[in-house]
């Protein structure tokens, strides 16, 4: 069920044998590339990660209120690293 809903969403895991990590593969849409854009405008010194995080995330959610919230937190994660 959670693959189902993992590829109805567009995203998509996999995991890796030899560690035991869960990658997440990104598509690039429009979503993504946001997050990308904002993660680095908010980079600023003296602000923590969960700072940069917040702020991003209330953008996001004002600039895509269709997508769902689990969507716009793996983007930011994504962007982020």
């Amino acid at each position: 069920m959670a693959v189902l809903l993992a590829i109805a969403s567009g995203w998509w895991w996999s995991a890796r044998q030899s560690s035991g990590d869960i990658v997440l593969r990104v598509p690039q849409d429009q979503l993504f590339a946001r997050a990308v854009f904002l993660t680095k405008q908010y980079d600023e010194p003296g602000q923590d990660g969960m700072w940069k995080h917040r702020q991003v995330y209330a953008r996001l959610l004002k600039e895509f209120p269709d997508r769902p919230k689990r969507d716009v937190t793996l983007a930011i994660e994504a962007a982020i690293r």
